[in-house]
């Protein structure tokens, strides 16, 4: 007889796996290693990725370790290890909120070149094509500061960005602050259907430079032609915004 399973969706496995895990934040900065530039620690959390299960943090921080030391072998051991293991929580928050997104959405994408993009975490696009960032942090003062930094070293990328910071105790596996996955679906899905409504309404109001712009036939009223343009513009409102509501 064949028994057949439902597995709990991929960032649920997530959150079972980390209620064991243990983290520890060892009491020492450097100020020649806080201010150099590790090496792609996204890259290096996902080759330590088993499954759905995160790494250890301990694995996380000697693995980072290693290779700064490799390249910089007059830095402090002990200082690097300890700013991985600070820095090892937001990867598994990040891990589990790609996880959550991967079952909504066609395309998730988490990767080291997102960080040029005003600090982008995650990038995702619908079914129809549109784009949305997702910033992931924490709601402590620190994680909003670092954002005011950011935003100060580089222009904003064209596509919207969606902030989320995880609430102490808000959402919760073990020790690790998550993102309530609902919560981070519903905001990237408001995030691109502002983009649709935006488009189109800015549209509707540059109708009229269309319309002093275009060819047109002489018996063509301006009026004539302004209906037409808001025709078309709910005929696509509509279709766009039905099918985001069928998702």
């Amino acid at each position: 007889m064949t028994i057949e399973t439902t597995l709990p969706p991929a960032h649920r496995i997530l959150e079972i796996a980390i209620r064991d895990y243990a983290l520890d934040f060892p009491d020492e900065r450097e100020h020649a290693v806080e201010q150099t530039a590790f090496p792609d620690m996204v890259s290096i959390y996902r080759g330590l990725v088993d499954g759905y299960f995160p790494p250890a943090q301990s694995a996380f921080a000697d693995d980072v370790t290693n290779k700064v030391r490799s390249k910089l072998p007059g830095l402090r051991r002990s200082a690097i290890f300890a700013r991985a293991c600070r820095a090892y929580p937001s990867f598994v928050r990040q891990h589990h909120a790609v996880l959550a997104l991967r079952d909504h959405f066609p395309v998730v994408s988490w990767d080291r070149w997102l960080d040029q993009l005003q600090g982008v975490d995650v990038l995702v696009v619908d079914e129809r094509g549109l784009a949305a960032g997702v910033a992931l942090s924490t709601e402590t003062e620190r994680a909003h500061s670092w954002s005011a930094v950011k935003d100060d070293r580089h222009a904003r990328p064209a596509i919207p960005i969606l902030e989320v910071y995880a609430k102490p105790y808000e959402y919760k596996s073990g020790p690790f602050w998550l993102h309530d996955p609902k919560g981070l679906v519903v905001g990237v899905q408001e995030t691109l259907e502002r983009t649709i409504t935006g488009t189109l309404a800015a549209l509707e109001i540059e109708a009229g430079d269309v319309y002093r712009q275009a060819e047109r036939r002489p018996k063509c009223s301006r009026q004539d032609f302004e209906a037409g343009v808001r025709g078309a513009v709910a005929f696509i409102k509509q279709r766009l915004l039905d099918t985001a509501a069928r998702r």
